[in-house]
């Protein structure tokens, strides 16, 4: 099965006192493009069977056996390889100054096996905005790829694989983020709606009805978050391999924790109470004014707690934006 893994890199500092028996190796995980990397998986042949690494930072320290001229680096997890140094072998220099990068990533078979389908389900899209059907997981490959896939002794069930993985994740990728954007957006009218017609919907019923409506697109925008969270978690667990659906998940469940239990949960629930108080000042059975007066004040100081959180939300939004656009 071609899987996409996490892809780090690896600068090593590496520190080894003159005359000593021992040496340090010190260095920090970091994916491809710069980000640390503490999910990832490596051992030091006869030195470590597996790198202590810290999280978030990515960096770890390692005593070595001896005072070795180099060492062999090597990647725990199946789908993940050592591209450079080449064979993995990572030469301990002498001055600790020095530092070495060791690349990981995904071995050059699955990684060809990814490009390929990657272009097939470009083709496939390109095709059908034209009118044309063509299912690249399971139509005819052409004479030309059929042979480059025997020359790189690729299988083409993996292939086929494949391209369903990047397929689903290209329909799951807009579908998470429009459903997180909106909700954002609601959130933000519902904030700008407790302070602005909150104050006015004591008086007049214009201003109550807008706020009603501000809080029921709300509602709704919630609500399509709160109930596809399961579906987009079995989604990510489905279409993505270990260990970018780990990372996945995790920038998932901190977009929900921040919107579900840190904003909805601690700050919006709390005001039904409040918002039924200047509901009913239009009714029958008005509230005393001074129950009104305080169901105003809760509200709009609600709204300056809703911006504060806003903020932590926006990061995981941001986050989680990254971890879905990340190859």
């Amino acid at each position: 099965m071609m899987r996409r893994a996490l892809v780090p890199w690896l600068p090593l500092l590496v520190a080894a006192t003159a005359g000593a028996q021992t040496a340090i190796l010190r260095g920090r995980v970091v994916t491809l493009d710069g980000r640390p990397a503490p999910e990832a998986r490596l051992g030091i042949v006869g030195h470590a069977a597996q790198l202590a690494i810290r999280a978030p930072s990515g960096e770890f320290e390692q005593a070595l056996s001896g005072a070795p001229p180099q060492v062999s680096v090597t990647s725990l997890d199946d789908e993940l390889a050592v591209l450079y140094p080449l064979d993995g072998l990572v030469p301990v220099p002498r001055d600790p100054a020095v530092l070495v990068t060791l690349v990981v990533g995904e071995p050059e078979r699955e990684s060809i096996g990814d490009l390929l389908a990657e272009r097939l389900v470009a083709l496939e899209a390109t095709l059908a905005a034209n009118g044309v059907r063509f299912d690249a997981a399971s139509d005819s490959l052409s004479a030309s790829l059929a042979r480059v896939l025997g020359m790189l002794q690729l299988d083409e069930a993996e292939l086929r694989e494949a391209v369903v993985f990047q397929r689903e994740q290209a329909a799951t990728r807009p579908e998470i983020l429009r459903t997180v954007d909106t909700y954002l957006r609601a959130l933000a009218d519902l904030r700008d709606g407790f302070r602005t017609f909150a104050p006015l919907a004591r008086k007049e019923r214009p201003a109550l009805d807008a706020l009603q409506r501000t809080m029921a697109a709300y509602d709704a925008a919630f609500t399509a978050l709160h109930d596809n969270r399961h579906a987009y978690e079995s989604q990510i667990r489905s279409y993505w391999p270990a260990p970018r659906a780990d990372l996945l998940a995790r920038s998932l469940a901190d977009v929900y924790l921040e919107a579900v239990e840190n904003i909805h949960r601690a700050l919006v629930l709390p005001l039904n109470p409040r918002l039924v108080d200047l509901q009913r000042v239009h009714g029958a059975d008005p509230p005393p004014r001074a129950a009104v007066e305080s169901a105003v004040g809760e509200i709009t100081a609600a709204a300056d707690r809703i911006e504060v959180r806003e903020a932590a939300l926006l990061q995981r939004v941001g986050e989680l934006r990254e971890a879905l656009a990340r190859e």
